[in-house]
């Protein structure tokens, strides 16, 4: 009589299966009982009992009964039960999303509870003076621009762009409302940094009017989809701001700075405990 190999195969693996189960749950044990703990037992404090009261009456929107307490904590118990079993089958260590999710947890504890506290006006100062480059305001442009469109003018563009400049030269910015074709962007632009105007219009036109004296209109300027005769009306020059008009986000930075320090040098002592082969 033949003897199929299949249900063979099958309690040779689940043999090898609850084998590995055992020798996990025994690494776990021995790992607890080092630490004096027993694995199997469960302690369910008074505080914890009534954060999981209060967590049900939320989800019932009424005040939780003793059933509903009881099956609240029953629920935990559960839900603690197959996590231990979970981490002791080494189910944390196969899911990359499992993994990531506590190499994400390891990161906020070694950042520290102090890299989120706020800095005190004495550390602000010091922080925003020591990193000015941060916070510094760039220079800004308002102007008025009359746009000759390439599409519309062809070949005859810049020639039409130079008549309108000038017919314009000299004249006040007035005289610019209504002339050109119509552009995606206002004719006229409110204070605008270097880089916002290169957004809209590139950065020909954008380091033109960065460059350009107020009151006077500028030569044709070419962008992608034309040519510009500009009017800058007003400027402001770049400046480092008050503190308190950067308080937020200068405390944001200074928080997550030293976070920053906090987990590179815990990650550091982490490293000096461990030898890689």
């Amino acid at each position: 009589m033949s003897i199929s190999r299949q249900p063979l195969v099958h309690f040779a693996l689940l043999g090898a299966a609850i084998f590995g189960v055992a020798a996990a749950r025994d690494r776990i044990r021995a790992h607890h009982a080092a630490r004096g703990v027993d694995p199997h037992v469960i302690v369910v404090r008074p505080e914890l009992a009534r954060a999981l009261r209060t967590e049900a009456a939320r989800r019932n929107g009424s005040a939780a009964t003793p059933e509903i307490e009881r099956a609240a904590v029953r629920a935990f118990v559960d839900e603690e039960i197959l996590y231990r079993e979970a981490i002791a089958l080494g189910l944390d260590r196969g899911d990359p999303i499992v993994r990531r999710r506590l190499v994400q947890e390891m990161e906020t504890i070694l950042r520290g509870l102090d890299a989120r506290s706020g800095p005190d006006d004495r550390e602000l100062a010091a922080w925003v003076s020591a990193h000015r480059e941060r916070y510094v305001q760039p220079a800004r442009v308002a102007f008025r621009h009359v746009f000759v469109s390439r599409e519309r003018s062809g070949r005859d563009g810049l020639a039409r762009a130079t008549a309108l400049f000038a017919a314009l030269d000299g004249s006040e910015i007035a005289r610019g409302a209504g002339l050109g074709d119509p552009f995606v962007v206002s004719a006229d632009v409110p204070m605008e940094s270097e880089r916002e105007i290169a957004a809209a219009f590139g950065p020909a036109v954008a380091a033109a009017a960065m460059r350009a004296a107020s009151g006077r209109w500028l030569a044709p300027v070419e962008s992608p989809s034309g040519w510009h005769v500009v009017f800058v009306r007003d400027r402001m020059e770049s400046r480092v701001p008050a503190v308190a008009e950067v308080r937020s986000r200068a405390a944001e930075d200074f928080r997550v700075d030293r976070g920053d320090q906090a987990f590179a040098a815990s990650l550091a002592r982490l490293r000096a405990r461990y030898r890689v082969q």
